[in-house]
């Protein structure tokens, strides 16, 4: 109140204000207008707005825009930070930079490692951001209990917890919908923990029928950003749901989506998100930045893409403090040359310069946040041996269920049979070039086991790859054509505390040290860049399909995106939540 107290007396006398922003098109979200106008800034909130043709502004500091665009600062409401590798300081940094000034981030792959541990640690690093870092508490810790191990697991007595406390914006994606729908006591008491709190819940229900749908909303759930064709989106739409068009490293959903928005005549319950975004993507690219250039370049109108990254976003949020530049919201001001092309030439937090031309103003702070920073997370009974990459069968050859995998869709898989030879009571695929074995371990210390199952389709013809970027419970994952060489990968992030490498031949090709919950590295995007880049390529030669490489195995363990997935526990049908055995006998 004070900083609002100190804005309402400048705004009763039309200043002096602290700042002022001068000679500038205001892009009014609330109206999609953009006309001349002036802002008054005090106590980091916007006093005053000119109205056309209204005199100007007095202030102790007068900012000349130079004839550019004044936009409220971009909102993206989903977004996991352990996808870009890097902690929150150095994401806030890569955020701030483009123009991004609010993120609601799920923690959920690093609070499936090390529980509240890891949720304390994201919210100390990111008081070092330079821009708003709010968290979501993770509804999904693990994402399906009892057919995953991980290495915590939240109730509704934790989630409620973190809910109270500060920054924190809403239920993260639930991602459990059929739990949802079916009422299963543990998802409808989450469910109630955020209702209780007048907090919004997000969602996430892929190709969900009407009836599923409908179900899902009445149980209060907001939004969804797993949203893929315009049919959905509509049927989502009308609905009620905010719909989070996605646009991430690994999804690109906006092409589907926007024509179903003109359609409806660009509804208020549509916003944007990246959901994840890579190191090499977000310097090549950017982060929410990127998704409304995409969204304008698909032919949504400027103003109409900047208020689904702002007005829209915050509708969602129930924040009525950020979202738009009007009198006791947040003065976070991007200043743009051009609304076309969205080139973010300063950004400003709160009235204050953080960026100038791409680049912070400040240096990041690297004062370390944790010892979560240095614990090695990777935690196996025994180093994984070549044994462990084999299955057992009887017989000349063996019916077995194979996930099937299609580069086209690649968040989906396929339930298949095949029939395989066996060789030494063990399945052998060296004439089946379409196959590879993939091994799920249990790395939390929590002796889980693994499983060991088929995959087709997914391209890997030699070698192997492993990571501990495993959705959701981030366990240890190998795919490979050679149990020898997958035994070999595994060890080798066994020893350096996680992340993504590639053998050849028998040799390490490649190697992405995260050290940091096996997730995430303290390192700026200009050293993770072309580390990422490199590791990609050496994935990519082992034939890996699929946009993103080095996410697609770790993939094949998210047990709550239909058809079928595997986990330490075994092969799981994800619309019936039943294990399913590998081989049928």
């Amino acid at each position: 109140m004070k900083d609002r107290n100190i804005a309402m007396a400048a705004a009763r006398t039309r200043g002096p204000f602290e700042k002022v922003f001068r000679n500038l098109h205001f892009v009014n979200v609330f109206t999609r207008e953009i006309y001349p106008a002036e802002i008054g800034v005090c106590g980091g909130l916007v006093a005053y707005v000119t109205s056309p043709g209204e005199a100007g502004l007095s202030g102790c500091e007068v900012i000349d825009c130079g004839g550019r665009y004044a936009a409220p600062g971009l909102i993206d409401t989903h977004i996991h930070i352990e996808s870009s590798m890097m902690t929150p300081r150095y994401y806030g940094a890569v955020c701030a930079a483009r123009g991004v000034t609010t993120i609601v981030a799920d923690p959920h792959e690093i609070c499936n490692v090390l529980g509240t541990d890891a949720f304390h640690y994201m919210q100390k690093d990111a008081a070092k951001a330079k821009m708003r870092i709010l968290y979501a508490v993770p509804s999904c810790v693990p994402a399906l209990p009892g057919f995953e191990t991980s290495g915590a697991e939240f109730g509704p007595g934790e989630i409620g917890k973190l809910l109270d406390e500060p920054n924190v914006a809403g239920l993260a994606e639930v991602m459990d919908y059929i739990g949802v729908v079916q009422e299963s006591p543990r998802m409808s008491a989450i469910v109630e923990e955020c209702a209780k709190r007048g907090k919004p819940a997000f969602g996430h229900a892929p190709n969900a029928d009407m009836p599923t749908l409908a179900a899902y909303i009445a149980s209060g759930i907001a939004s969804c950003h797993e949203t893929t064709n315009a049919e959905e989106a509509k049927m989502k739409l009308r609905n009620g749901m905010v719909v989070e068009c996605r646009e991430s490293s690994a999804c690109h959903d906006l092409a589907a989506i926007v024509p179903a928005l003109q359609e409806l005549n660009w509804p208020d319950n549509a916003c944007l998100c990246t959901d994840d975004r890579e190191p090499d993507d977000l310097v090549a690219e950017g982060a929410q930045d990127n998704t409304v250039r995409r969204a304008i370049a698909l032919g949504v109108p400027p103003v109409q893409a900047i208020r689904m990254a702002t007005l829209h976003a915050a509708q969602l949020l129930g924040n009525t403090r950020i979202g738009a530049l009007a009198p006791g919201r947040a003065a976070d001001i991007l200043l743009l040359d051009d609304l076309e092309t969205f080139q973010v030439a300063e950004v400003y937090v709160e009235g204050e310069l953080v960026s100038k031309g791409g680049h912070l103003i400040t240096p990041v702070d690297l004062t370390p946040s944790g010892e979560i920073e240095k614990r090695n997370t990777v935690i196996l009974p025994t180093a994984p041996t070549e044994e462990q990459f084999s299955i057992a069968a009887k017989g000349a050859k063996a019916d077995v269920h194979v996930i099937g995998f299609d580069d086209a869709v690649p968040i989906l898989t396929h339930l298949c049979r095949d029939e395989v030879p066996v060789r030494n009571g063990k399945i052998d695929i060296s004439d089946r070039p379409d196959l590879c074995y993939l091994t799920v371990f249990e790395r939390h210390g929590k002796g889980g086991g693994h499983t060991t199952c088929l995959v087709r389709g997914c391209g890997i013809a030699q070698g192997a790859v492993a990571a501990t970027i495993s959705h959701d419970c981030h366990n240890l994952v190998v795919l490979g054509r050679d149990p020898a060489e997958m035994a070999l990968a595994a060890n080798q992030l066994q020893q350096c505390g996680g992340g993504v490498t590639s053998v050849l031949n028998g040799k390490v090709t490649g190697l992405l040290e995260l050290p940091v919950g096996g997730l995430m590295s303290a390192q700026p995007v200009e050293q993770m860049a072309p580390r990422v880049v490199a590791i990609k390529e050496a994935v990519r030669a082992l034939g890996m399909k699929g946009q993103n490489p080095i996410i697609q195995p770790g993939s094949f363990a998210l047990t709550v995106i239909p058809e079928v997935r595997v986990s330490n526990l075994g092969l799981v049908d994800v619309l019936r939540q039943k294990f399913i055995p590998v081989v049928i006998e």
